[in-house]
């Protein structure tokens, strides 16, 4: 899919293999959202997709289309869910079988029993709505959502840096099972891909274990309980991978995405002199370095780039797309051949 904004809408093209826009989908070839901000777009296991945009200050829409990129007049009202936007900011997450839910967060420096967690069911209508756990932690980072609806998971911190995840499960009961207490400690790292039997994690590590002074990438792998899965890299975390064009360290991954055979697609920042790029490496399933992946060191523009700026798009058969926006505004989409 290829995403276009304007001051007031968006529009989403599929593209043929070829690069062409194709005319069959949506409405002669395109769908155009009322709003300048595309928050996510989530394909579902039924093949329908779910798009979440904003529409004003205060305002999402969150709205359902068929694969073939029509109006699904059967979800919500009229094939949209309007939610409110809470005064400090709000967050929304797709489960692949259609259910989303809605964290609004709590003003800063307040406690998560100042945030509430709204879900909605498949079908787009409120099914549980609960204040957070957890209240000696502050400042709500994000909301992710397992493969198949059955857990949502919230990243906050105690406002002194550390950083923790926790677990919601069916009708948003809190998750005491998971990690130690509820909760487990993601150090220097963020939930970056929940898949059906994992959780990963991306971010980085120190390169020598009494020095903090120089990091690499690192991604490490948990089981759905929140225990490491020891069997992966080394003791659970890869790392010390290079990213295409740079080198070992410093640097940190941002993204990660599965291909068709369980290799993993990692999409991360290095340094190179005084300037920051972005790179990709591959790593096959048991953690270990893919070095049958070539890419080159991927920079569009004379600006460096910074987290945020870049995403890690789709991975398709044979080919990874990365998208991003330049400091001037201009986006773009990158596709690496991967075999």
């Amino acid at each position: 899919m290829l995403v276009a904004r304007t001051t007031t809408t968006v529009t989403i093209n599929r593209l043929t293999a070829a690069g062409a826009v194709d005319k069959r989908f949506g409405y002669r070839g395109s769908i155009r959202l009322p709003s300048d901000d595309l928050e996510d777009f989530v394909r579902l296991a039924s093949g329908k997709f779910v798009t979440v945009a904003s529409t004003s200050e205060t305002s999402l829409q969150v709205t359902r289309f068929s694969a073939a990129g029509r109006l699904d007049a059967s979800y919500g009202k009229r094939g949209s869910v309007q939610i409110t936007q809470g005064p400090n900011g709000t967050s929304v997450a797709v489960a692949g079988n259609g259910a989303i839910a809605q964290l609004d967060n709590g003003s800063p420096g307040t406690s998560l029993t100042a945030s509430r967690i709204t879900e909605y069911s498949p079908s787009g209508h409120p099914a549980a709505s609960v204040t957070l756990a957890g209240a000696a932690y502050l400042n709500v980072y994000g909301l992710m959502a397992s493969p198949n609806g059955g857990a949502w998971y919230v990243t906050a911190d105690n406002g002194g840096g550390t950083q923790r995840l926790f677990r919601y499960t069916t009708n948003l009961a809190f998750d005491r099972s998971f990690g130690k207490h509820g909760s487990i400690s993601l150090g220097n790292a963020q939930l970056s891909l929940v898949t059906k039997n994992a959780l990963f994690l991306a971010g980085s590590a120190p390169t020598h274990p009494k020095s903090f002074a120089c990091t690499t990438a690192a991604v490490t792998k948990l089981h759905l309980n929140g225990s490491v899965d020891t069997t992966f890299g080394s003791h659970g975390t890869a790392q010390r991978f290079m990213f295409a064009g740079g080198r070992h360290a410093p640097g940190f991954a941002t993204q990660i995405a599965l291909t068709a055979h369980n290799r993993i697609v990692v999409l991360g920042n290095f340094s190179r002199g005084k300037a920051s790029q972005f790179g990709l490496a591959r790593l096959h399933a048991d953690g270990s370095v893919d070095h049958s992946f070539r890419s080159n060191s991927l920079a569009v523009g004379e600006q460096n780039w910074g987290r945020g700026l870049v995403s890690l798009s789709a991975v398709g058969a044979g080919t990874i797309y990365v998208s991003g926006q330049t400091f001037a505004g201009r986006g773009f989409v990158i596709a690496c051949r991967s075999k």
